[in-house]
């Protein structure tokens, strides 16, 4: 969404002098827009899981990291720091994301604008299963740090903590197929049970 309405073709959609072209004056704006790739950004703050230092790569290299998060881990942020140059960052649960001809495929994406730090957040991330993150690199890079952070996340009331109940993988179906159905036990104390089909599969899943 931040590359499509960065591009040249859609940014001028919502310069000033658009809208106010349009009627829309009143949305107008001087201020920066740190969404938009201008440099701007804030660094994710949180306890250290792991990090990966002086990171540097050829343009049209990639390197894959394995993280692991622990257990009772709230939320995490992966985050690319420290270039002046244009690396992207790649990442995927359970396996590592791959690139089909110039079109990457993964679960999440980063890339931002020349010397702007990559960052990728997880909400409720898998304890279980390992996620990878690739860095492309658009460009020779140098002096890159991967650091992988613990995250307070602020959907949870003080004191709770989010669990996994059940987790299926690799689920798969063709057209027509009988519905499958799975069951859980949910906790005495539970005050929220949220089911969640994550994004990232081909085709046109219903829950």
């Amino acid at each position: 969404m931040t590359a499509a309405l960065h591009g040249p073709t859609r940014s001028p959609l919502w310069s000033n002098n658009n809208l106010i072209a349009v009627g829309l004056s009143e949305y107008t704006s001087n201020g920066a827009h740190p969404w938009d790739g201008s440099g701007v950004d804030t660094a994710p703050s949180g306890q250290l899981i792991v990090d990966f230092p002086n990171l540097s790569a050829l343009k049209g290299e990639t390197n894959t990291f394995t993280l692991d998060m622990p257990i009772g881990t709230e939320a995490a942020a992966i985050y690319l720091k420290g270039f002046a140059q244009d690396p992207d960052m790649y990442v995927s649960k359970g396996v590592a994301p791959t690139k089909n001809g110039a079109d990457w495929i993964a679960d999440f994406i980063s890339f931002k604008s020349v010397g702007t730090p990559e960052l990728v957040t997880l909400s409720s991330p898998s304890t279980t299963q390992s996620y990878y993150a690739t860095i492309d690199a658009f460009t020779d890079y140098s002096n890159a740090t991967l650091e992988v952070l613990s995250i307070d996340d602020p959907s949870l009331c003080n004191g709770c903590e989010r669990i996994f109940l059940a987790e299926e993988t690799n689920l798969n179906a063709i057209k027509g197929d009988p519905a499958k159905s799975y069951q859980f036990q949910v906790p005495r104390d539970a005050t929220r049970v949220v089911a969640v089909l994550a994004g990232g599969y081909e085709g046109d899943a219903d829950l």
